[in-house]
């Protein structure tokens, strides 16, 4: 057995939602939560995509996580909230919190919404990513001095740049932070996150405004931490037709989780 083995992209998403569900998510968060998830295999970030999957299962399992939190609302104004994460897990807890500022953004234009006790691994590029669809720009504040970027391009899927992503020192591309306001956020404790949603049509219209993105990712080469469009779609499509490609580790942890609960596993590629 090799150190690899690639599986069909839908059956591996299949197993991965009966696992979730087995744990009594519902079958929506768990799809919510599978295909954050798999953002991160598009955007060749394996550590943090279905590779990540068994340590997220046993840390539910521990009750280290609160599998069914999804945050509730602690405090809401016009264009602000407060979600209490109830020690729910990242990705999810952070979709809604983006959906909650999207909705507030297309209302008044801005919506921050600040993000407190949430447990599990810091990973926001995949709630940005979910703010940028339509004529929104997404930013994420966290964990600690992160900062994720997100802006609707020419394609259906954001441009997005993540600190985390790139190296310590990656320069930032000058389309993702000078469209933003000058100001900042001093408002969340160490540990919370800050997630802002903000409407481009209120400042000019989305086709001048994808016009000018384009052509600042276009002229210039790609930074540590960027993703385009063009490359999600690329590497999506390869999954799509070739298979996903996980380790023979997360293979057989994910097997075994199966087997225990009469989950069919599907045969490697």
């Amino acid at each position: 057995m090799g150190q690899f083995q690639t599986y069909p992209f839908d059956a591996l998403r299949q197993v991965g939602l009966q696992l979730l569900v087995a744990r009594g998510i519902s079958a929506d968060t768990a799809a919510s939560f599978v295909d954050a998830l798999l953002w991160y295999d598009a955007v060749a970030a394996g550590p943090n995509g279905i590779e990540s999957l068994p340590n997220w299962l046993a840390a539910f399992d521990r009750a280290e996580i609160n599998a069914q939190g999804t945050g509730d609302l602690a405090k809401e104004f016009a264009g602000t909230a407060v979600i209490d994460g109830k020690q729910g897990a990242a990705p999810l807890v952070l979709s809604k919190a983006a959906r909650i500022a999207q909705e507030k953004a297309r209302d008044v234009g801005v919506g921050v919404v600040m993000v407190t006790n949430v447990a599990g691994r810091g990973t926001p590029e995949s709630a940005c990513s979910d703010i940028a669809i339509g004529p929104y720009l997404g930013c994420i504040y966290g964990p600690g001095s992160a900062i994720t970027i997100a802006v609707p391009s020419m394609g259906t899927v954001p441009a997005v740049f993540s600190s985390a992503l790139g190296e310590a020192d990656a320069l930032v591309p000058p389309w993702s932070l000078q469209r933003l306001p000058a100001w900042t956020f001093p408002f969340a404790g160490e540990g919370d996150w800050l997630v802002v949603a903000y409407s481009v049509t209120a400042f000019e219209s989305l086709e001048t405004f994808h016009e000018q993105i384009d052509r600042q990712l276009h002229a210039r080469a790609r930074v540590a931490g960027e993703v385009r469009a063009e490359d999600w779609y690329a590497t999506r499509n390869d999954q799509h037709e070739n298979g996903l490609t996980i380790s023979a580790a997360t293979a057989k942890a994910l097997a075994d989780e199966a087997a225990a609960r009469e989950i069919e596993f599907p045969q490697p590629i």
